[in-house]
Order: C-alpha cells, then sequence, then structure tokens
C-alpha cells in the first residue's frame, strides 16, 4: 500500500491529480454543452471499447463523425468497425442500431432520473449491450458517476493485490457487481480519492507497474476515457 500511496503524492506534487480532475471537468461540459448526438457518440465509443483497446473505438467513433455516417445505416457501420479491428462488429453495430432509437432527447432522458445508480439501471434495461460496467463508463464519460464504479480488469486486480478481496473474479450478476463496487469505494476512500479520480490513478498506477515509464503513463492519462 505505500508503494501506491507515495505513486499518488508523486502524481499530486506534479500536477497530475488537477489533470485528471480536469479531465473529469471536460466529460461534464460534455452533457452540459454537447448535443444529444455527442452525447450519443460518447454511448457509441463505450459500446465499442468493450473487449476491444480504447484507441480503435476511438478511432471508428471518429470516422463515424468525419463521414457523416447514419446511425440508421447498418452496412456502413459495420465497416467502419471491421475496419477497425472492433471486436464483435457485427453483434456491436446492431447494438448501435437498435441504441440509436433513444438518441434524440437522451439528454432530457437521463436528466429525468436523480440518482446515478437510476440513470445506470436505465441504461443496462434499454441498451442491448451495456452491462453495469460499460453503463458506469457511459455515465462516467458524461460527468455522472461520483458514487459508481467503473469494475475494468486493472481495479478487480488492485482489489486483490491489496487484500479488499480474496481472489480475482469478475462479476457476473448485478448483485455481485454491487457488493464488488461497495469494496472498491472502501479502497478508494481509504485512499483518501473521489471514486472517479481513484479509477484514472489505479489505472496509471497498474501501467506504472508493467514498466511503462512516467511520462508515457502522464500522456496517456491525458487521453483517458
Amino acid at each position: 500500500m505505500k508503494a501506491l500511496e507515495n505513486f499518488i503524492q508523486k502524481l499530486e506534487k506534479s500536477g497530475q491529480i488537477e489533470l485528471i480532475k480536469n479531465r473529469l471537468k471536460e466529460f461534464e461540459q460534455l452533457f452540459t454543452n454537447g448535443s444529444d448526438e455527442d452525447i450519443f457518440l460518447e454511448l457509441l465509443y463505450c459500446l465499442l471499447t468493450a473487449q476491444t483497446s480504447f484507441y480503435r473505438a476511438l478511432n471508428a467513433v471518429q470516422q463515424v463523425k468525419d463521414r457523416s455516417i447514419s446511425f440508421y445505416d447498418p452496412e456502413s457501420i459495420r465497416s467502419v468497425l471491421k475496419e477497425n479491428s472492433i471486436r464483435f462488429y457485427n453483434n456491436k453495430t446492431m447494438y448501435i442500431i437498435e441504441a440509436s432509437s433513444n438518441m434524440k432527447g437522451i439528454k432530457k432522458l437521463l436528466s429525468s432520473f436523480d440518482a446515478e445508480f437510476e440513470k445506470r439501471e436505465w441504461l443496462v434495461k434499454n441498451i442491448k449491450g451495456f452491462g453495469y460496467k460499460e453503463a458506469t463508463h457511459f455515465l462516467r464519460n458524461i460527468g455522472f458517476a461520483k458514487s459508481l464504479a467503473i469494475l475494468d480488469r486493472h481495479i478487480i486486480r488492485m482489489l486483490h493485490n491489496f487484500d479488499y478481496i480474496s481472489e480475482i473474479i469478475f462479476p457476473s450478476t448485478c448483485s455481485k457487481y454491487k457488493n464488488l463496487e461497495e469494496i472498491f469505494l472502501t479502497f478508494a476512500k481509504d485512499l483518501a480519492l473521489e471514486p472517479d479520480i481513484a479509477d484514472f490513478v489505479l489505472f496509471a498506477y497498474s501501467k506504472a507497474n508493467n514498466g511503462t515509464n512516467a511520462d508515457e503513463v502522464f500522456s496517456v492519462l491525458k487521453e483517458l476515457k
């Protein structure tokens, strides 16, 4: 734990924690200032990045935007996903087509729920391809995951490495996800970090532990979504 605490102190002294906070503010501004289409493009990204690198998902979303591809054009969407080596591109194409019916008015719809967990429940029930992790990722990227956790591999491994859980198990049900989420929230509190900030910090820490040098880690932090 001491090594992680030292890493956090290093991020604070170098201004990287502030960088993370600014990144999170950008997410909030996306929802405040963005259009329904902007929000839907973020949803599309979170659908694509599941089991695919975020670089490939970002590139695919950018191509859809740059080419002005209709969200109702399955062949063109499928072509972009395949071109960018998006895993399960056939399934994800259909998820996008189905989800597009919710694009118009999505900001108003999400704003109609008071609590973050209510927003997440609606997404999981209505957006095919979204589990709790994907829905939380999307909400974080539009400024709505202050009390939720994106239980990605690096988070679960960290919980195990620091003895918050006894074994590495990825949650297979909603109730198991929520239970593990509560453990992560405790972990973040013990680190004196807000949950959304802790997610970025732990990702950077996992990168550093895998041999990525500091400059590269900080570069990744600037791009993270």
